[in-house]
C-alpha cells in the first residue's frame, strides 16, 4: 500500500494506478472477507484451541485494514469526478453483504455504513442495490438502540435513494418486516420526518398499503392519542404524495376500512368505545386536511354514499356514529367541482343535520346539537340564513325544553357557549338568549350548572351582560338554595359586581348590605363559597370594614332593641365576618399574619357588648350570630366582658320547647369556645339527677323529697348532644375535661339499673320515661367510644363493651317478641342503639379479636331471636 501511495493521496493517483491499487486491495480484501463472512462459529473444534493472544491480534489487524480500506475508498469517490475501478465496485458490493453480516464487528459495519452512504448520494454502480442494504442496516441498528430524533431524520434524509430501487427483490423484501416495525415505535412517529418518511413507504405499491394498513389496525387499540394522529397524519401524506392509482388504493383500503369500523363501532350513550375514540382521531387528522385536492376527492370516494346509507339507518348506534363523523368531515364538498354539483351536495348535508336535531334517540340529538354550535361557530356567515334560523329555533325553543332527556338540556348550554366566540354568533344570543332566563330555575342541577358556566362565558367573553340575559333578583334567588358546586360559579360570576376592584369600603359595605336586605341566605351563601375568588387580604379588609360599620350603627341605640328593625340584616352582616373568619383561620392564625388577627380581636371585643344589650331578648338567629362571632375570640380578650356569664344564665333558663338542639348548641357553643365546657356538665348533671337520683328510691320502694325547683333530664341530653355531637365542642371539652366526661359516664351508668327495673314494669317516675331511657343510654353508650379515642389509664372501651354486650344479653334480649308489633318495643330500641355504637368502635380500631368474637355471637343471637 505504501509502495502505490509512495507519500502522495489517493486524489493524485491517476486512473491506471488507481486501478493497480483497488486490484491489490482487493486480493487482501478477500482474504479478511472469508474471516468475517465464515466467523469464529465456522471453525473446526480443533482449530479453536489457538492461543488467544493471536485471535485479539488477528482481529485487530482485520479491523485496522477495513479502516484503511474504507478511508482509501472515501477519498477516492469524495471528488467531483470520482475514478470508479472494477475491483472497487466488487469490494462495495462485498462490503454491502458485510454490513448486515452479524459476525462483522461493530466499528466496521459503522464505517462501512458510512462509506455506502456516500457511494448511494454519489449514485455510482450498483446503487439501488447498496442503498437498500444502507437503509436496512441504518434502521435496523436505530431499531436496536432506540431511535434518535437524528436518526430519523438520517433515515428520512437517506430515503430519497430508495425511490427507484428494486421493489421485488430479495434485499428489499428482507427490508419489509423492519418497515413495519417503524409503525408501532413512537420515536420515530413523534417525528414529523418519521411520519413522513413511513408514509412513503406506505404508499409504495400495494402489499405494502395493505401489511401497512394491518399493522396500524393492530396497533390502534392500544396506543396513545397522540399516536392515532399519527396515523391519520401518515394517510393523509399518503395521499398526498402517491401517484394517482396508489391514491385510489389508499383509499380503498385505508381509508374506507377506517371509515367502516368507525360507523359500526360499539359506543356506551354519548361516548364511543376506546377503538371508536381511536378511529376518530385517525379521521380527524384526516379531515383536518380536506383543504388539499387530493385529500379532498379521496374522502368524497370514501364516504359516499356509504355516510347517507348509516345517517339514515334504523340502528341508533350506527346513526350515532354516523352523526359524529357527518358533523367533523363537515364540509364536505368536490373539489374543482361545478357550483350545482356543490350546492346540491351542501344543502344535502344541511337537510341532514336538520333532521339529526330532532332525531328519535336523544344521543343523537346531543351530537347534532354540539356538531351544528361548532359549524355555526366557525362557518356562521357561510351558512345559508334559513338553515341558521332553522337550527337555532330548534335549539332555543324545542331542546332547550326537551323534557324526555337532562342530558340534551344540558348539552345546548354547554355548546352555545361555543357560539361567543364568533362576534356576529353573539350578537343573535344577545337578542334571543333572554327569553331562556326561566331555565336557570330547572329541576336538575346539572341543566343548572350548565346554564351558570354559559352565563360566566357570556361575562368573559365581554360581548354581553349577562344581567340582561337572567335578571339579578334570579340569579339571588338561586344562590339561596343552590349547593357549593353550583354556588361557586354563581359567585364568580356575579363576585366582580358585587365588590368593584378599587371601590371604597363604604360602598362596598353598602352592596353587601343591599343584598342582605334582598336576601340574608344567599349572602351567607354568596361568602361561603367564595374563597376561590376572594383573597385573604380582601377578605380581612372586608371583615374589617363590616364591624366597624356594625360598631357605628348600634353605638347610639345601646340598649334599644325596638329600633333595628333590620335585624335580619345585621345578622347576615355578622354571619358574613363568621364565614369569612372560618374560611380563612388556617392563614389568620399564622404567625405572619398575627397583628391582623389580633386587630380582629379588639373590633369584635369593642362590639360584642353592644349587641348584645341590642339582642339580648332576640332568642332567634340574630342572637346566635352575636355568640358565634364571639365564640372566635379567645376568654382572655373578652375578660372583661358577661357575654360568658349571660349564656351560663340564658342556658339554665332554657326550656324544652321549639328547636331544642338549636337553642341548646347556640348557648353550648360559645361557652365551651370560652372554657366553660365543665359548667356545662355540671348543669346536665345536676339536671339529670332529678331523673337517675330516684332510681335507688324506685328500687326501695321511697319518696325522695326534691329540693331543685327544675326537672329538666330530656333537656340536659339535649345539652350533651350538642357538646359531643359538634367537633368542635367535642375537641374542647375532651381536650380541656376529660375526667369530668369519665365522671360523667359513670353516673350514667345508673341508666342500665333504670332499664331493668323497667323490663319489670313501668316505672313511677314521669321522668323516666322511655324516650329518656332510650336517649339517655345511647348518650352512655356514645360516650364508650369516646372516652376510647381519648385513652385514659382508668379506662377500655374494649372491656367496657365486653362487659355491656354481656348486660345485654342477660337483660334485653329476653324481651324481644317473636314478631315485632307495629310500635318497636324498648328492648329491641336499646338493643339497636347498642348495634350502633358497636359499629362504630369497629370502625375507629378500638377493637380486638376477643371482642370481634364477642360480636360476632352477639349478632348471632341477636338474629335468632
Amino acid at each position: 500500500m505504501n509502495h502505490w501511495l509512495a507519500g502522495r493521496q489517493v486524489v493524485d493517483l491517476s486512473a491506471e494506478e488507481l486501478d493497480k491499487l483497488w486490484s491489490v486491495m482487493r486480493s487482501n480484501f478477500t482474504v479478511h472477507l472469508n474471516t468475517v463472512l465464515c466467523g469464529a462459529e465456522s471453525a473446526p473444534d480443533q482449530e479453536r484451541d489457538v492461543d488467544l493472544s493471536l485471535e485479539e491480534t488477528s482481529k485487530e489487524s482485520m479491523e485496522e485494514f477495513f479502516h484503511t480500506l474504507l478511508s482509501l475508498a472515501k477519498q477516492c469517490i469524495d471528488t467531483p469526478e470520482p475514478h470508479v475501478s472494477k475491483e472497487l465496485v466488487h469490494i462495495a458490493l462485498a462490503l454491502g453483504d458485510i454490513l448486515l453480516n452479524k459476525n462483522t464487528p461493530q466499528q466496521v459495519q459503522q464505517e462501512t455504513a458510512d462509506f455506502l452512504v456516500l457511494w448511494c448520494k454519489k449514485g455510482l454502480a450498483s446503487v439501488h442495490l447498496l442503498c437498500v442494504k444502507t437503509f436496512h442496516y441504518l434502521l435496523a441498528s436505530s431499531l436496536h438502540k432506540g431511535i434518535l430524533m437524528s436518526d430519523v431524520k438520517r433515515l428520512w434524509n437517506f430515503h430519497q435513494n430508495l425511490l427507484n430501487a428494486d421493489y421485488q427483490s430479495e434485499a428489499f423484501r428482507c427490508l419489509v418486516p423492519l418497515l413495519l416495525r417503524m409503525v408501532q415505535n413512537e420515536p420515530m412517529l413523534s417525528v414529523k420526518e418519521g411520519r413522513c418518511l413511513v408514509a412513503s413507504f406506505l404508499c409504495l405499491n400495494e402489499d405494502l398499503v395493505k401489511e401497512f394498513h394491518r399493522q396500524i389496525k393492530v396497533a390502534l387499540p392500544s396506543c396513545r392519542k397522540e399516536v392515532a394522529s399519527a396515523y391519520g397524519e401518515i394517510y393523509s401524506l399518503a395521499i398526498k404524495t402517491a401517484n394517482p392509482n396508489m391514491k385510489v388504493v389508499v383509499a380503498e383500503v385505508c381509508l374506507k376500512d377506517v371509515i367502516l369500523h368507525v360507523l359500526q363501532v360499539r359506543r356506551s350513550g354519548l361516548q364511543m368505545g376506546r377503538m371508536g375514540k381511536q378511529l376518530m382521531h385517525v379521521l380527524r387528522v384526516i379531515h383536518s386536511n380536506r383543504r388539499c385536492v387530493a385529500v379532498t376527492k379521496m374522502l368524497i370516494h370514501a364516504y359516499e354514499p356509504i355516510i347517507w346509507r348509516f345517517v339514515s339507518s334504523c340502528n341508533n348506534i350506527h346513526r350515532s356514529n354516523a352523526a359524529e363523523v357527518l358533523f367533523d368531515v363537515y364540509p364536505l364538498e368536490h373539489p374543482g367541482g361545478c357550483s350545482m354539483k356543490n350546492v346540491n351536495l351542501v344543502e344535502l348535508q344541511h337537510a341532514t343535520m336538520n333532521r339529526l336535531l330532532v332525531d328519535t334517540c336523544h344521543v343523537v340529538r346531543i351530537i347534532a346539537i354540539r356538531g351544528i354550535c361548532q359549524i355555526l361557530c366557525e362557518f356562521w356567515s357561510g351558512i345559508p340564513v334559513r338553515w341558521r334560523h332553522k337550527w337555532m329555533c330548534v335549539l332555543l325553543q324545542d331542546l332547550s325544553a326537551d323534557g324526555s332527556s337532562v342530558q340534551v338540556r344540558c348539552s345546548i348550554y354547554r355548546s352555545l357557549s361555543k357560539l361567543l366566540k364568533n362576534p356576529k354568533a353573539a350578537d343573535y344570543l344577545g337578542t334571543a338568549l333572554p327569553a331562556l332566563y326561566q331555565q336557570i330555575h330547572d329541576n336538575h342541577a346539572c341543566v343548572r350548572l350548565s346554564f351558570v358556566t354559559l352565563l360566566l362565558h357570556i361575562k368573559q367573553t365581554g360581548l354581553l351582560q349577562y344581567q340582561k340575559v337572567v335578571p339579578v333578583d334570579h340569579l339571588i334567588a338561586r344562590l339561596k338554595v343552590e349547593d357549593q358546586r353550583i354556588g361557586r360559579q354563581l359567585v364568580s360570576l356575579m363576585f366582580s359586581n358585587l365588590l368593584v376592584p378599587k371601590q371604597s369600603m363604604d360602598e362596598r359595605v353598602k352592596r353587601i348590605v343591599k343584598l342582605a336586605n334582598s336576601s340574608v341566605t344567599a349572602t351567607r351563601n354568596f361568602f361561603l363559597y367564595s374563597k376561590h375568588v376572594l383573597e385573604f387580604a380582601d377578605a380581612v379588609e372586608l371583615m374589617r370594614g363590616l364591624l366597624l360599620h356594625l360598631e357605628n350603627t348600634h353605638s347610639e341605640c345601646a340598649g334599644v332593641p325596638h329600633l333595628h328593625r333590620s335585624a335580619h340584616v345585621v345578622g347576615g352582616l355578622l354571619d358574613v365576618v363568621s364565614i369569612l373568619w372560618s374560611l380563612h383561620t388556617t392563614v389568620l392564625n399564622s404567625t405572619a399574619n398575627k397583628g391582623q388577627l389580633m386587630q380582629l380581636y379588639q373590633l369584635v371585643k369593642a362590639c360584642l357588648p353592644t349587641l348584645l344589650r341590642c339582642y339580648r331578648e332576640c332568642n332567634g338567629v340574630v342572637l346566635g350570630s352575636v355568640l358565634f362571632l364571639g365564640s372566635l375570640v379567645p376568654a382572655q380578650v373578652l375578660k372583661e366582658c358577661t357575654a360568658s356569664s349571660f349564656c351560663i344564665s340564658r342556658l339554665r333558663n332554657l326550656v324544652l320547647e321549639g328547636n331544642v338542639e338549636e337553642a341548646s348548641l347556640m348557648w353550648v357553643s360559645p361557652l365551651c369556645s370560652w372554657g366553660h365546657g365543665a359548667e356545662v356538665l355540671e348543669l346536665a348533671m345536676e339536671w339529670l339527677e332529678e331523673a337517675l337520683g330516684t332510681v335507688q328510691t324506685e328500687q326501695l320502694g321511697l319518696r325522695r323529697v326534691r329540693f331543685c325547683s327544675r326537672s329538666e333530664p330530656l333537656l340536659a341530653l339535649h345539652m350533651l348532644d350538642a357538646v359531643f355531637c359538634h367537633p368542635t365542642n367535642m375537641l374542647s371539652v375532651m381536650t380541656k375535661n376529660r375526667d369530668l366526661v369519665l365522671e360523667l359516664w359513670l353516673y350514667l351508668d345508673r341508666i342500665k339499673l333504670a332499664i331493668e327495673r323497667r323490663m319489670v314494669g313501668p316505672l313511677t317516675s314521669p321522668l323516666l320515661s322511655d324516650e329518656f331511657l332510650c336517649l339517655c343510654f345511647l348518650r352512655y353508650a356514645k360516650l364508650i367510644v369516646l372516652l376510647g379515642e381519648y385513652p385514659g389509664k382508668t379506662f377500655s372501651s374494649c372491656e367496657t363493651l365486653l362487659q355491656l354486650l354481656g348486660w345485654a344479653e342477660r337483660v334485653l334480649m329476653p324481651h324481644i317478641p317473636g314478631t315485632l308489633p307495629a310500635e318497636v318495643p324498648l328492648a329491641a330500641k336499646l338493643l339497636n342503639y347498642l348495634t350502633q355504637v358497636a359499629a362504630t368502635a369497629i370502625m375507629t380500631g378500638q377493637t380486638d379479636d376477643t371482642l370481634h368474637v364477642r360480636l360476632a355471637e352477639y349478632t348471632h343471637k341477636l338474629l335468632s331471636t
